[in-house]
């Protein structure tokens, strides 16, 4: 293209007007005219475009988001507004494509709207006649709703990741410097990211973990920093905690764990819900609740009994016991436990078989499976809320107290958000300790600059207590 002639020639030369209005006397006038008859053919052929692009039917929300990205970026510039919520996926998705093309200029940018049109028609637009005047895809043009973009990689927010791959969606918790503990942000992305899958193509859905963890369970900073309306927080928590649990439950497509280390509460008890659990050897299942001042969560009151029995769920749910992957696979938690080293390649190779079978066989075999237990798992997860979330940030802080009055060492979990708390705990107290014993040498320094008294007549301003 003339374009990229001009482009490798000259660095001062882009493809755009001003440019060319610019550009250096050594330019030839033959090239100037050729290049601007190329701008005004750009110019008619992005209106052939507009019009054009309505009359093909079934447009993919990939090719969707690229006409968009590519008009807005022609007809306005670089993306110019706020980066929508992340709860407002479609928002999101037009606001990536549009703000992914930089500061691409307006022509190179109706040029690309031009050759995806034609890769959608199977056609040239410069012979083009008889065009239809339908509506064009602009600023007011909606993607559908019900269908998530096909894109290999994005995210719902910088904690929670999802990846939408054919048969395949992953929903993988992106917060390994602390752990992958849960944030009230995160909750919320995991429904989304639920939801979008339910909606997408693929019919497997993978939850897993990055880093070292595969997660440590709720953030307890949420619970331990009161808030100026505790009992709308503790409102909003149950809720929240209500609808995380209830998405796993009503999930129509194949859930499966890719536990790759220690797991900690919440994401212990949804193992519960889930259709396959893979598990590397160096995972670790521990449910502090009772500990922490808290109760059972995520339908473990209902699975955790079904799944190894009354004993084995209370050694676990009320007695604080941790388990190893072997031993869960033994209470039935887990399906299959791998090498760490491998790991990842072993859970990928098992759910690429997975993806092999007819998903219409799949899904319905679920369905009929599932269907029994789904009342009464709601009932539980309804329960489970409502009792575990009664005064909860207060027993939590309580509990922690009571912690540090014993002693930092004494009865803290091995749970390393429990360490961090505890330890900041023990960091308080000690830094009033120091603070007392700054303030007696004070007090002593002082008494020492008095100058000396009968021992009958003390000082009154220091020592009121005695008797003169």
């Amino acid at each position: 293209m003339m374009a990229n002639w001009l482009h490798i020639t000259s660095g001062r030369f882009t493809f755009s007007r001003n440019t060319i209005l610019h550009a250096s006397p050594s330019v030839s006038t033959a090239i100037f005219k050729d290049f601007v008859m190329q701008l005004s053919n750009i110019g008619m052929n992005f209106e052939k475009a507009l019009q054009r692009v309505k009359s093909v039917k079934n447009v993919s929300p990939k090719h969707q988001l690229k006409l968009y990205a590519f008009f807005k970026q022609a007809t306005v510039g670089p993306c110019n507004i706020d980066r929508p919520s992340s709860f407002d996926v479609v928002n999101l998705a037009k606001w990536n494509a549009w703000s992914s093309l930089g500061t691409m200029n307006s022509d190179e940018a109706k040029t690309k709207y031009i050759e995806c049109v034609e890769t959608l028609i199977g056609e040239p637009l410069s012979n083009d006649a008889n065009l239809p005047n339908d509506n064009v895809v602009h600023e007011n043009s909606t993607l559908q709703a019900e269908t998530m973009p096909e894109k290999e990689k994005y995210s719902c927010s910088r904690k929670v990741l999802l990846e939408d791959k054919g048969k395949i969606f992953r929903i993988q918790f992106n917060r390994p410097e602390k752990k992958n503990a849960l944030t009230h942000e995160m909750y919320r992305d995991i429904i989304s990211g639920l939801k979008a899958a339910e909606k997408s193509e693929a019919f497997i859905t993978v939850l897993e973990g990055k880093g070292d963890y595969f997660c440590s369970g709720n953030d307890l900073n949420n619970f331990l920093v009161k808030p100026p309306d505790t009992a709308k927080m503790a409102a909003d928590a149950k809720l929240l905690l209500r609808d995380f649990v209830g998405a796993f439950i009503d999930h129509p497509k194949v859930l499966v764990a890719a536990v790759n280390g220690p797991a900690v509460g919440i994401s212990v008890t949804i193992l519960g819900l889930f259709d396959l659990v893979f598990a590397s050897d160096n995972a670790t299942f521990h449910t502090p609740f009772t500990s922490l001042g808290q109760s059972p969560e995520g339908c473990s009151s209902f699975t955790f009994p079904l799944l190894m029995g009354n004993t084995k769920a209370f050694e676990m749910l009320l007695f604080n016991r941790k388990i190893t992957a072997q031993e869960a696979k033994r209470r039935n938690i887990v399906t299959e436990v791998f090498q760490q080293d491998t790991f990842s390649e072993q859970v990928n190779k098992r759910i690429e078989q997975l993806s092999a079978l007819p998903p219409q066989g799949l899904l319905i075999s679920k369905k009929v499976l599932r269907q029994w237990t789904r009342a009464e798992l709601h009932d539980a997860n309804a329960v489970e809320c409502e009792e575990g979330h009664t005064n909860r940030a207060k027993r939590l802080r309580l509990c922690y107290m009571e912690k540090a009055r014993c002693g930092i060492g004494d009865h803290i979990e091995s749970c390393s958000v429990d360490k961090h708390l505890a330890y900041k705990l023990e960091k308080r107290r000690r830094w009033k300790n120091e603070t007392r014993k700054k303030q007696n040498l004070f007090w002593s320094f002082m008494m020492k600059q008095l100058p000396p008294r009968p021992p009958s007549h003390p000082h009154p301003a220091f020592c009121p207590f005695l008797n003169g």
